[in-house]
């Protein structure tokens, strides 16, 4: 394979040349002869040397910060689907370091689903934080690309935890993942917040709530009860691990003050994807008999039903109600963000929350003859942050 030339490196040594030859040009013409055109010209020299050598100078402190020098895994573009250059970035990430778990666990782990699932988590991941970033009043390239690659970590340990426990038939291989990811998601946070403590105790505490949700909502399982505040609450802290990329740009900026409410906004959101979730995974769910939001709506009083009969209800009667409460965690989520932010910037809270209301339009104007298709016109509908296939 052929290397790319390092064009950073390129311009630093052309920058230098420049600098050292306009630097002896103008040093010679200023002193001779004296003639005060020459004198003039020798000024810009003058002035062109040192913008060259400032110029060398922050190319020379960009290498020195490691903006150039990015490990592989930071800058892999597996070609996965056109999600735009950044994105495609974060999709090489998650690719590299599913592969290198997958080596790791035998057994048949991967799925037709993970490419959909590289493309939807890498676009969630890469997007919020790059949002997030500059409410932390964080701008280095470098640091937003650890908080990526440690969140891609950490959005992967979820994934095979809740494949262990919302599967009919778990496979324990999923454990063996999750228990790798995480570690290599600490491993790459701790090149940022190593000596941290304040980021480490929240670490434990998402951790943490993430348990006690997942265990409260078992009371789902097997029974069908209505959804209470508190069951919509759990459903955004399952994820809370997520609020490390608020937590990250705070422990490396400093600004904790700021920590509280990107948190709040975190859980909001997080509720709004696990219901979307929830409801393009109704099948796996409703044969598992774990009863979600679309499928308590769905159901009624009237279980046991088919899974066809489940499928046609979820689409008629749940999705309506579930997308309304999906556009209003997204709604509270994104505004308080945005406040933090200036115009032009929360441009992907406005495409979350439009793409989720086109849906709901979209499901009213059209009734789809089987779920496969409700399901496949959802997926092309909402925005690629919001389906995730867990």
């Amino acid at each position: 394979m052929v290397t790319p030339p390092n064009w950073r490196t390129i311009r630093l040594a052309l920058a230098i040349l420049l600098s050292v030859a306009a630097g002896a040009v103008a040093i010679s013409t200023f002193w001779y002869p004296p003639c005060s055109s020459l004198r003039l010209s020798a000024s810009g020299g003058l002035f062109f040397w040192f913008a060259m050598v400032w110029r060398s100078a922050k190319l020379l402190q960009s290498r020195k910060l490691g903006v150039s020098d990015m490990p592989a895994t930071y800058t892999s573009t597996a070609a996965v689907g056109n999600v735009g250059g950044n994105k495609l970035s974060a999709v090489g990430i998650f690719k590299t370091e599913y592969d290198a778990i997958a080596a790791l666990v035998p057994g048949p782990i991967q799925t037709p689903e993970d490419r959909d699932y590289y493309i939807a988590a890498a676009t969630y991941v890469d997007s919020l934080a790059r949002v997030v970033a500059p409410i932390f009043s964080v701008r280095d390239e470098h640091v937003i690309r650890i908080v990526i690659h440690a969140s891609i970590c950490f959005d992967h340990y979820c994934r095979c935890i809740d494949r262990f426990t919302d599967r009919a038939s778990p496979s324990i291989d999923s454990l063996h993942q999750a228990s790798l990811i995480l570690a290599r998601g600490i491993t790459v946070a701790s090149e940022l917040v190593n000596d941290t403590p304040e980021f480490w105790q929240r670490f434990e505490r998402y951790l943490r709530d993430a348990s006690v949700a997942e265990r409260h909502l078992w009371a789902h399982r097997g029974v069908i009860r209505p959804f209470s505040p508190i069951d919509f609450e759990m459903l955004g802290r399952k994820n809370s691990i997520m609020k490390c990329i608020p937590a990250l740009f705070a422990a490396s900026s400093g600004h904790w003050e700021r920590l509280d409410v990107a948190e709040s906004a975190s859980e909001r959101i997080a509720t709004a994807i696990q219901l979307v979730d929830d409801l393009l995974d109704w099948r796996e769910d409703f044969e598992a008999q774990i009863y979600t939001f679309p499928l308590v709506l769905a159901c009624g009083s009237d279980h046991p039903l088919t899974p066809e009969i489940c499928g046609a209800r979820v689409f008629a009667i749940a999705a309506p109600e579930v997308l309304n409460v999906v556009y209003q965690n997204l709604d509270i989520g994104c505004g308080l963000l945005t406040n933090f932010l200036l115009l032009g910037q929360s441009n992907m809270f406005d495409d979350l929350t439009d793409s989720v209301r086109i849906a709901a339009k979209t499901l009213a104007g059209h009734r789809p003859m089987d779920t496969e298709t409700a399901v496949s016109d959802l997926r092309k509908t909402l925005h690629p942050a919001l389906c995730y296939s867990g």
